[in-house]
C-alpha cells in the first residue's frame, strides 16, 4: 500500500510538472506570436510610410499635385501606430531577452526617429512650402526677388533642427547585433532618414547662401572658373576661362571675362604660401599659374589662390570663387533651351562636344578659341538670367551638377562659408571619419593638352576587416583608359595632342593619379598594372595619399590599386570622392577579398 501511494504521488507530481511545462510553452508561444504579429504590423506601418514620404516630398517641390495636409496626416498615422506598438509593456520587456532583444530595440528606435520626423520635421517644411513657389527663382529684369527665399529661413531652421536631432538618434541605433531581415529593413529605413535629413539640410543652407551670394547685404563679386574637363585637374579641369559675376540686391551681371592668356607670364613664385604636401604632390606651379590652381583637391586652397591671382593681375576684390564645367553648362541649357554662339547653335546635346573638342578643330588659333568660349559664356549667362528660363528646371540642373561634384564654392568670409562646409559643394574632404571613411581619387593631366576628351575612368572601392586586431582595410582600384583614335597623332590638332611641346609623344596621355585614404589611415601597399607602384607619398590634412604617373598610348589602359589600413572601430559607409570627368564616372562598391 505504501508503494502504491508513493507511486500515485509521483504520477500526480509528474502530471503537474507536465502541466507547468506545457503551460510555460503555451505562454512562450503566445508571447512569441504576439511579438511576431506586432513586429509584422510595425514593419507594415513603417514600410507604408516610405511612399507617403516620397509623395509628400514631390508634392512640396511641385512635382506632384496633392494635399500636403492629407499626406502629413497619413504619415503621422503610420508613425504613431509603429511608435505605440513598440512601446507597449510586452515589447519593452522582451527587449531584455538575449538574442531577440537587440532586434526589438533597433525597431523601436527606428519608430522613435520616424515619429520625431513626422511630428517636428515635416510641419515646418509644409509651412515653408505653402509660402513659396518655384517661380520665386525666376529672373525678372535681371534680378531675383530674395524676400521669399529669406522668408523661408525660420521654418527651414526649425525643420533642420528636428532633422538633425533625428539623425543623431539614428546614428545611435546598433544594427550590428540584429539578424539579417531586421538589419536589412532597419538599414533601408535609416537610409531614407539620412536622405530626408540631407535634403532638408541642403534647403536650409541654400536659403541662407543664395541671398548672400546674390548681394543681400551689398555688392558682391564672384569669380567663376570654367573648368575644362578635356585637360583634367583634381577639381575637374584646367581653369582656362574665367568670368566675373557681380550681384547686388538680387540683381546679377556678367561684369567681365578673362582667359589664362590675360594673366600674362606666370608668377615667379607661389602667390600664397603652399604647404609641404601640396608642393611635394603638385609642385609650386599650383600657386604660379591660374590654370593650375586646382591641381590640389582642396578647393579652399584653389579659391584662395585664384582670388590672389585675379586681384594681383586683373584687379578688384573677389568675395567668392565658384568652379563649374561644360557638363554643368549642358544641364543649364536643358532649362534655358539652345543659344546661338556665332555660327554655332549650342544645345544641351552638343554643348560638351562643341566646348571640349570641336572648337579646337574649328578655330586653330588659341585667341579665336578664347573668343568663342567667351561668347558662349555670355550667351549661356544671358539665357540663365533671361525671362524665358524655367525656374524649376534651372534648380534641377544646379542640383544635378552639385550631386555630380561639378560645382565648387569657396567664400572668403568664414561666416558665409559655413553654409557650404560639410557639403560636396565645398570641395573639401571631411576632417574626420565620424560619418564613415571616405576615399579620394584625383586626376591631373600631365600632357599639357586636351586629350582627356578621349579618356575614361572607372573606380572600384572595397572595405572590411581582414586582420585579427580589428583594423579595417580599405582598397581603391582605378582603371584609366586612353580611347583616342589609333591615328590621334596625325588626325587630331596639335592643340589637342600637345604636339609634343611638353615632351609627350602626340596621341599619348600622361596622367598623375592620386588616391587618398581615410583620416588616420596608413598606406599598406600600392600596385600599378600588377607591379609594385613607384610614386610619391604624403600625409595631406591627416590623410595618407599615394600618387603615380601613367603614360598611355591610344587603346591602352592602366590599373592602379592602393590599400589602406584604417583605424579600429570605425563605422559608417565607405564613400569616395572622384574628379568629375567628361562622363559620369562609374564607381562600384565591391566586397573586400582578404
Amino acid at each position: 500500500m505504501v508503494n502504491m501511494a508513493a507511486s500515485h504521488r509521483v504520477r500526480r507530481r509528474s502530471a503537474w510538472v507536465r502541466l507547468v511545462i506545457l503551460g510555460g510553452i503555451s505562454i512562450l508561444l503566445l508571447w512569441s506570436g504576439w511579438i511576431v504579429a506586432r513586429g509584422l504590423i510595425v514593419r507594415e506601418q513603417l514600410t507604408a510610410a516610405e511612399p507617403i514620404t516620397r509623395e509628400l516630398r514631390d508634392t512640396l517641390l511641385g512635382a506632384h499635385d496633392g494635399s500636403p495636409a492629407e499626406l502629413v496626416a497619413a504619415l503621422r498615422q503610420r508613425t504613431d501606430a509603429a511608435f505605440e506598438i513598440t512601446h507597449d509593456p510586452i515589447w519593452n520587456l522582451t527587449e531584455h531577452v538575449p538574442w531577440v532583444g537587440p532586434n526589438l530595440t533597433a525597431v523601436r528606435q527606428v519608430s522613435e526617429v520616424a515619429r520625431l520626423l513626422a511630428d517636428e520635421g515635416v510641419n515646418p517644411l509644409v509651412r515653408a512650402a505653402a509660402n513659396f513657389e518655384p517661380d520665386s527663382f525666376a529672373v525678372v529684369d535681371g534680378a531675383i526677388d530674395l524676400s521669399p527665399i529669406i522668408a523661408m529661413q525660420p521654418e527651414l531652421a526649425e525643420a533642420n533642427d528636428a532633422m538633425s536631432a533625428a539623425a543623431t538618434s539614428a546614428a545611435g541605433i546598433d544594427v550590428d547585433t540584429t539578424i539579417g531581415p531586421v538589419r536589412d529593413s532597419v538599414e533601408k529605413l535609416l537610409g531614407l532618414i539620412d536622405e530626408a535629413t540631407s535634403s532638408v539640410d541642403s534647403l536650409y543652407r541654400t536659403s541662407h547662401l543664395l541671398p548672400i551670394m546674390l548681394g543681400e547685404d551689398g555688392p558682391r563679386s564672384t569669380l567663376v572658373l570654367v573648368q575644362n574637363n578635356a585637360e583634367l585637374r583634381a577639381a575637374g579641369g584646367v581653369s582656362g576661362a574665367l568670368a566675373l559675376i557681380t550681384a547686388s540686391g538680387g540683381k546679377v551681371d556678367l561684369a567681365g571675362q578673362a582667359s589664362s592668356r590675360d594673366f600674362g607670364a606666370h608668377f615667379d613664385s607661389p602667390v600664397l604660401p603652399l604647404d609641404d604636401p601640396t608642393r611635394s604632390l603638385f609642385g609650386d606651379i599650383a600657386g604660379e599659374y591660374i590654370q593650375d590652381v586646382n591641381l590640389t583637391p582642396w578647393f579652399d586652397t584653389t579659391g584662395q589662390l585664384a582670388q590672389a591671382m585675379w586681384q594681383q593681375r586683373i584687379g578688384g576684390t573677389i568675395d567668392a570663387v565658384v568652379a563649374v564645367d561644360p557638363v554643368l553648362l549642358s544641364y543649364l541649357l536643358e532649362a534655358t533651351g539652345p543659344v546661338q554662339v556665332g555660327e554655332v547653335l549650342l544645345t544641351s546635346e552638343n554643348a560638351v562636344a562643341v566646348l571640349l573638342s570641336e572648337t579646337y578643330a574649328r578655330y586653330p588659333d588659341p585667341a579665336d578659341q578664347d573668343a568663342f568660349f567667351a561668347a558662349a559664356a555670355q550667351a549661356v549667362f544671358s539665357a540663365v538670367t533671361g525671362p524665358d528660363v524655367e525656374p524649376k528646371a534651372l534648380v534641377e540642373a544646379l542640383v544635378r551638377g552639385g550631386e555630380e561634384r561639378r560645382i565648387r564654392i569657396w567664400n572668403a568670409r568664414e561666416e558665409d562659408q559655413q553654409y557650404v562646409a560639410g557639403t560636396t559643394l565645398s570641395g573639401i574632404l571631411p576632417s574626420d571619419n565620424s560619418d564613415g571613411p571616405e576615399l579620394g581619387v584625383y586626376l591631373n593631366d600631365g600632357t599639357g593638352a586636351k586629350m582627356n576628351y578621349y579618356t575614361d575612368l572607372e573606380v572600384d572601392v572595397a572595405g572590411g576587416v581582414c586582420r585579427a586586431d580589428g583594423i579595417p582595410t580599405y582598397r581603391a582600384t582605378v582603371t584609366f583608359t586612353n580611347n583616342a583614335p589609333a591615328d590621334a597623332a596625325t588626325s587630331l590638332p596639335d592643340y589637342v595632342t600637345g604636339g609634343g611641346d611638353f615632351g609627350i609623344e602626340p596621341g599619348k596621355v600622361k596622367t598623375l593619379i592620386a588616391i587618398y585614404g581615410p583620416v588616420g589611415a596608413i598606406v599598406q601597399g600600392a600596385t600599378l598594372d600588377g607591379e609594385e607602384a613607384i610614386g610619391t607619398g604624403a600625409i595631406d590634412r591627416g590623410r595618407p595619399v599615394f600618387q603615380v604617373s601613367t603614360l598611355l598610348a591610344p587603346g591602352e589602359s592602366a590599373t592602379y590599386t592602393v590599400e589602406f589600413a584604417g583605424v579600429a572601430g570605425e563605422k559608417g559607409p565607405l564613400t569616395v570622392d572622384v574628379t568629375p570627368t567628361l562622363n559620369q564616372t562609374e564607381t562600384r562598391h565591391r566586397s573586400l577579398v582578404c
